[in-house]
């Protein structure tokens, strides 16, 4: 278990290392993708362009100092494509696997449907750019994720402020050791039952478990083992409410794709699916 240093204003925490988002998208109708591909490329240049205007622009009259400019910009380009004689269309980006639109498209309606129409010309009908300003500290987290120590040799055992009778359900009453999140340093080990306190919350690490202290300050836990409740014979209301509830989905999936793919019209509109 993963406790953030912020677990008590988590969501004003997350808005402030959100990335932003600017997204241009224009009709584009076309005969065939590989005709008019050369046209739809300049229209996508052109949006990522404005797109990324006015993205720094968004970024500076919010003073985001926290985004860099340029470098932390990631722009994805899309294009609408559909089977000719269809109405569904799937928003399509090129890919390492797939360099090319008609390649990423044909492969992505074979995973979505699970086949694929032969001797039909794929269609364009819109043009999308997608722009994302990544925050830089989250850029600094993916890179200093690699500074947790190798072995346990470098983690030490904490040292508590106070102690408090505090009631555990497994052990009773016991005396229990106070830690203040401010005093710990990184990768400082703290044995369970303790009680760890932050600026925003309480932890609570119940006999048995383990918190460890991470390089950010977080508080990551681990659990200890108890028996596991094993499924018997008996009838459980709620595991029959869960199971009820998964295949109703699986079902109205199926349904939804047929309704996708078919043609027939007993189908996609009557949605008449016992034929």
């Amino acid at each position: 278990v993963l406790v953030h240093r912020y677990s008590g204003i988590l969501s004003a925490y997350g808005l402030s290392l959100a990335d932003i988002v600017i997204e241009k998208q224009e009709p584009f109708k076309s005969s065939d993708i590989r005709s008019s591909l050369s046209l739809a490329t300049e229209r996508l240049d052109a949006l990522e362009q404005t797109a990324r205007n006015d993205l720094l622009e968004t970024m500076n009259r919010n003073m985001r100092s926290t985004i860099h400019s340029g470098d932390s910009i990631v722009v994805t380009r899309y294009l609408s494509c559909r089977y000719s004689g269809t109405d569904t269309s799937m928003m399509t980006a090129c890919s390492a696997a797939y360099p090319s639109y008609e390649e990423a498209f044909i492969a992505n309606y074979r995973r979505e449907y699970g086949f694929e129409l032969h001797n039909r010309s794929i269609l364009i009908d819109d043009v999308r750019v997608r722009a994302v300003g990544r925050s830089a500290s989250m850029l600094e987290i993916n890179q200093k994720a690699s500074q947790a120590p190798s072995s346990d040799e470098n983690i030490k055992t904490a040292v508590p402020s106070e102690y408090a009778s505090v009631y555990f359900e497994t052990v009773g009453r016991v005396t229990t050791p106070i830690f203040y999140l401010s005093e710990l340093a990184p990768f400082t080990r703290v044995n369970g039952p303790a009680i760890i306190i932050q600026n925003v919350a309480t932890v609570v690490v119940e006999p048995g478990c383990q918190a460890c202290i991470t390089w950010q300050g977080d508080i990551e836990i681990l659990i200890a083992e108890s028996s596991s409740c094993k499924v018997g014979l008996e009838l459980d209301p709620i595991y029959l409410s869960i199971f009820s509830h998964r295949f109703m989905g699986i079902a109205e999936q199926m349904g939804r794709t047929l309704q996708r793919t078919s043609i027939s019209v007993n189908i996609k509109e009557r949605l008449d699916f016992s034929c």
